[in-house]
């Protein structure tokens, strides 16, 4: 009679016909007074019902008739930690334990009792033992993740968050806890598929659509990115993050007027955000509101005076404007900067910061691209009249450059093979210590030059195009630099320059790039020498023979202007900080025309400038190498 009443009791329980289950507990026990599985049904139900202190002394007289059942403990454990009596639920937990050392399920439950108390490591401690127990028990995982997500354990949570989800792939909260850990370990490719599937299930979703529309900015994919935030923008207009990120996209795409109109309204739903404020101050400098964008610098600096960000976009901004001796000093951040991609030379030594460094020995080593180091080379000689002796760092491909160049002592390519030395400085830190501003910046050239060893064997090959004018073209820098795309042209582009009479075009192009040459329907009047320029070294041998090197804004346009060669630099709407604002002209490099986009994009009137100028140094034959 019991067990039948017991049966029907948990079926109406099942079915969560929660009063019904208890007539037929109730009825259980007055059959029999002393059945503890009634007992304990009726008492979990009551924990159910909220009747936390009904339960209880029903479990506890459970317990009283049966003293060694484990489960009888895990339940009054549970009991006690619904009704928030932590530490009373905990020794109820380990009394089960004892009673049966190998129990998942309290093992787990202490797990989360642990949880609200805040006592992680014993949190965690819990969940290992439960899952030494019982390996499937599957919760014990997850848990055991969303801990190690909350501290930032993303690497360690992720093999519970795979397993989780293999098990229970219809759970949306795991698998969007499984995109997060992608994201946050930089694995945008693994994100995306997981929000892809996400969004097959439901299309409509702004919070996946928002992380879907991440991943794609990650990836380089702004134009995709930018379709996702207008799409969730649609139905979604005051989604702060969806504004703040398409603004994000339309910048990167160099869409700046878009960006601005994005951010604004980004900024308007989160007037207290540095992120929006940053991005916006970057987007109203590059639409030239200047005034606008040095306001939102500062509103960013009052909220997040240390946010490295906004000091390094500030230092682009100040320096873009000529405002040098600021700038410099905004410069330094960029260390901080956690998408500055540089690794820093670090040293036991200290940094040089410009005291008197007489007598001793400095490393100076290089940072970011060649054509940076290339350009901010020119003040070893500074450094060494400061009565130090110089070591220089360098990347193997300007070793050969650098070889004996004035007041080092020495090349080096590792910052692991050095002789000793008492402080080092980054090379593009020393406009800072050495105080320059537009008007005082070391502008004498040449102050690179190259070994006439290198430059003699050229010298038959050039003379038989002695009677034309001897061009080097470089269309591209290095296609994985994020603004080469915008910075760039494509050799179709320069179809002017291309079919200029009494022009011999030699390509000085290295890489992927270089692959245009051949791609045309019929063969360029273009002889490709990159295939024999092995090092930069080889690059300024080639220079020293030609009249004039046409580039867009590479590494290569430093090492003309460093060599004094003739160079001519097409430079995108939005130029790199180097090449400030308005000139013609760049105080770094006396022998440098700039010719300048007027819309972001169109190389057409740039292309054509520099062809009519080209035709016009033919026609008045003063090639610019013999000016």
């Amino acid at each position: 009679m019991t067990s039948e009443l017991l049966r029907q009791g948990l079926a109406e329980h099942h079915a969560g016909r929660l009063e019904a289950a208890a007539g037929l507990y109730r009825a259980a026990l007055e059959h029999e007074p002393g059945n503890v599985s009634a007992l304990r049904c009726l008492g979990v139900l009551r924990s159910q019902q909220g009747d936390f202190q009904g339960a209880l002394l029903l479990l506890q007289a459970a317990a009283r008739f049966a003293p060694d059942m484990p489960e009888v403990f895990n339940d009054i454990g549970n009991t006690l930690r619904q009704k928030g009596a932590l530490n009373e639920a905990v020794l109820a937990f380990d009394e089960a334990i004892r009673l049966q050392p190998v129990f998942g399920v309290a093992y787990f439950n202490r797990g989360l009792t642990f949880e609200a108390l805040g006592c992680m490591d014993r949190a965690m401690e819990s969940y290992d033992l439960a899952l030494q127990a019982d390996p499937h028990r599957v919760e014990a995982r997850y848990n055991r993740a969303a801990i190690r997500m909350r501290g930032g354990e993303f690497a360690l949570a992720l093999p519970d968050l795979l397993e989780f989800v293999r098990q229970r792939p219809a759970s949306e909260e795991a698998v969007l806890m499984l995109g997060r850990a992608y994201r946050e370990l930089g694995r945008w490719t693994e994100a995306e598929i997981i929000y892809r599937r996400l969004s097959e299930r439901n299309p409509q979703s702004p919070e996946i659509l928002v992380h879907l529309g991440t991943c794609c900015l990650a990836l380089q994919r702004y134009e995709e990115a930018a379709g996702l935030f207008a799409q969730v923008l649609g139905k979604n207009p005051d989604l702060a993050e969806a504004q703040f990120k398409a603004g994000v996209a339309h910048l990167r795409l160099w869409h700046c007027e878009a960006a601005v109109q994005h951010l604004k309204r980004a900024l308007a739903l989160k007037p207290d955000s540095v992120d929006v404020l940053v991005q916006l101050a970057l987007a109203l400098q590059r639409t030239r509101e200047f005034a606008d964008a040095d306001a939102a610098y500062q509103r960013a600096f009052a909220l997040a005076p240390d946010n490295a960000d906004a000091h390094w976009n500030y230092a682009d901004f100040l320096l873009l404007l000529g405002d040098y001796r600021r700038g410099w000093e905004e410069f330094e951040w960029r260390w901080h900067h956690e998408r500055f991609l540089t690794p820093k030379w670090r040293f036991s030594q200290p940094e040089w910061h410009g005291e008197d460094i007489r007598g001793k020995t400095i490393l100076l080593h290089p940072e970011q691209g060649f054509g940076d180091t290339l350009q901010f080379v020119r003040y070893v000689p500074m450094v060494a009249a400061c009565g130090a002796k110089v070591l220089l760092g360098a990347p193997p491909e300007l070793a050969r450059l650098f070889a004996g160049f004035p007041g080092t002592q020495g090349v080096f390519l590792s910052p692991t093979l050095l002789p000793s030395f008492d402080v080092h400085c980054p090379l593009l830190s020393l406009p800072r210590i050495f105080n320059t501003d537009v008007d005082t910046i070391p502008s004498e050239v040449p102050y690179l030059s190259v070994n006439p060893s290198v430059v003699r064997p050229w010298a038959q090959y050039f003379a038989r195009f002695k009677s034309t004018l001897k061009v080097g073209l470089i269309w591209s820098g290095n296609p994985d630099q994020e603004n080469n795309r915008h910075r760039a042209c494509r050799l179709a582009d320069l179809a002017p320059v291309l079919s200029t009479a009494k022009v011999t075009l030699f390509s000085l192009q290295k890489g992927a790039p270089a692959s245009e040459l051949h791609d045309a329907d019929s063969p360029l009047p273009v002889i490709d020498l990159g295939p024999r320029l092995g090092d930069f070294a080889e690059t300024a041998a080639v220079m020293e023979h030609l009249d004039l090197v046409i580039s867009t804004d590479t590494g290569p346009v430093h090492l003309a202007g460093g060599l004094g060669r003739p160079v001519w630099v097409m430079l995108s709407a939005i130029p790199d900080w180097r090449w400030m604002i308005g000139r013609q002209d760049s105080p770094w490099y006396p022998s440098m025309r700039l010719f300048r986009q007027t819309r972001v994009g169109e190389w057409r009137d740039v292309v054509e400038h520099v062809s009519n100028q080209l035709a016009a140094l033919i026609a008045t034959k003063q090639f610019p190498s013999t000016m």
